[in-house]
């Protein structure tokens, strides 16, 4: 007969490095910043909660371990978003992009999805209020640089309504 031991999920538990600018830019990393749970849900620890800056805005941008760069609000709430240029991707007519399942969508400040992950392909809002997003796209890389190759683009309003039909590149 085997004996089998049941271990309690925080022994499992990881702890992770976390990432996060200070109020003049610099990265400050905790090499102890995160506990990733059995569960996949990611608490931060008490030291980096206290760094947080939230001066400017409702969210405060950080980087846990190999998961990525997320977004956090005063409540501690954690939104991942889109790397862009080794950071967090930026805000643009309100808006960020996420990804949640392997699908695309926008983020507002208060950290609540607006439009729905529902996109192969994204990118940023521009200045007008216009993005670009795909379906059916595969990403090709050519070492440093990585671009999507989709069968049908379209562009969306921030309400995520489609403004043109779609268009083939």
């Amino acid at each position: 007969m085997k004996t089998v031991l049941l271990l309690p999920a925080f022994i499992i538990a990881a702890t992770v490095p976390v990432s996060l600018p200070d109020s003049t830019g610099e990265i400050s990393t905790y090499q102890n910043g995160a506990v990733i749970t059995a569960d996949g849900k990611i608490q931060l620890s008490k030291l980096v909660s206290n760094q947080l800056s939230f001066a400017h805005h409702n969210y405060s941008p950080l980087f846990i371990g190999n998961k990525g760069w997320f977004y956090v609000n005063k409540s501690g709430d954690l939104v991942f978003t889109v790397t862009y240029d080794n950071g967090p991707d930026e805000f643009h007519s309100g808006l960020a992009r996420t990804k949640v399942d392997g699908k695309y969508g926008y983020i507002d400040s208060n950290l609540t999805i607006k439009i729905a992950p529902q996109f192969d392909a994204a990118f940023p809002f521009s200045d007008s209020g216009i993005a670009k997003v795909g379906n059916n796209c595969t990403l090709e890389s050519d070492g440093e640089h990585s671009r999507w190759q989709c069968e049908e683009f379209f562009l969306i309003d921030t309400s995520g309504k489609i403004v043109t039909d779609h268009f083939f590149e």
